[in-house]
């Protein structure tokens, strides 16, 4: 089995006129170190980076590397929909101190298998670091195939890995397929999804990049050291409860204002504002994360301690 690797793609914290929160977004990275994720992805889907601008971005990149920068490995969502910006973005994260940068690529509308691989070799041949590809076909309406990364990994030493947010988990049994039987056992293979963390790792792959980290970092940490040192009983039992958590997803569309409600309703000291035209949790969904909170904490404590 592969070492586990749980990630967490940050939400983030912002002020009542949208600018960005500074002392919250600290507190809650602090909070997902000492809960024992393996890195951060500032700006991935759940951190809201298609809603901001090139100067938020920008900022939110000197801070967290100032903040993170030998802490805990930091990954940069760069991905724009032109492939200078994409470019230009990353560059900087790199100059700041980040370890390596996530990158969607175009979206809107569907790409064909070669136009996708002309877009992440151009990338891969102007960006100075390292890069994990992000495939995410209900957001941009076309799949980031396994053939296509193998084709790129062989390509570009600087693409290292992918993110997989897919709502089979048989995707990521082929991508782990393709390109460990095409020679490449360091390829890193993450699932977008929490509850598909212990079975990617089970099936070759290397963890996720799960955003209920954002909520129960400590269950997620604990959830790394049980797979670590194969203690399938209280793995199991992790898994248990994470599905159960996953059911705060389907409380609103989108999920990122529920889960900052559900962040606060943990005692998170943050305030629960998103991008326009994102709507806070209204008093309903409210009561019903709070119910599913109740259910889930004394758990989460039995099996963390």
């Amino acid at each position: 089995m592969k070492k586990p690797q749980y990630f967490s793609p940050v939400v983030t914290a912002f002020n009542e006129d949208r600018t960005i929160d500074k002392a919250a977004n600290v507190l809650i990275w602090d909070r997902l170190i000492e809960g024992g994720v393996t890195g951060i992805v500032v700006m991935g889907s759940t951190g809201e980076f298609f809603a901001m601008s090139k100067q938020q971005k920008l900022e939110l990149i000197e801070l967290a590397a100032e903040h993170l920068k030998g802490r805990t490995q930091l990954f940069i969502g760069t991905g724009n929909m032109r492939l200078e910006d994409t470019v230009e973005l990353s560059n900087i994260a790199f100059e700041k101190g980040a370890d390596g940068v996530m990158i969607i690529s175009p979206y809107y509308f569907n790409l064909s298998d070669e136009s996708i691989e002309d877009y992440f070799s151009a990338a891969a041949k102007d960006i100075n670091g390292n890069i994990f590809m992000y495939n995410f076909p209900e957001r941009t309406s076309y799949d980031l195939k396994p053939s296509i990364a193998l084709s790129l990994l062989r390509q570009h030493s600087n693409i290292i890995g992918y993110k997989d947010t897919v709502g089979s988990m048989s995707h990521t049994r082929m991508l782990v397929s393709t390109i460990r039987t095409g020679g490449s056992e360091d390829f890193i293979i993450l699932s977008g999804k929490d509850e598909n963390f212990a079975h990617t790792l089970m099936s070759g792959g290397n963890g996720c990049i799960g955003g209920f980290s954002n909520l129960y970092p400590e269950l997620c940490g604990a959830w790394v050291e049980a797979m670590q040192n194969l203690d399938m009983d209280k793995a199991s039992a992790i898994q248990a409860v994470m599905d159960r958590i996953n059911d705060i997803a389907v409380i609103g569309t989108p999920g990122i204002p529920i889960m900052k409600k559900a962040m606060i309703l943990r005692g998170v000291q943050m305030k629960d504002y998103c991008q326009f035209p994102f709507r806070s949790a209204d008093e309903k969904q409210t009561q019903l994360i709070q119910k599913i909170l109740d259910e889930v904490n004394p758990k989460v404590k039995a099996l963390v301690g």
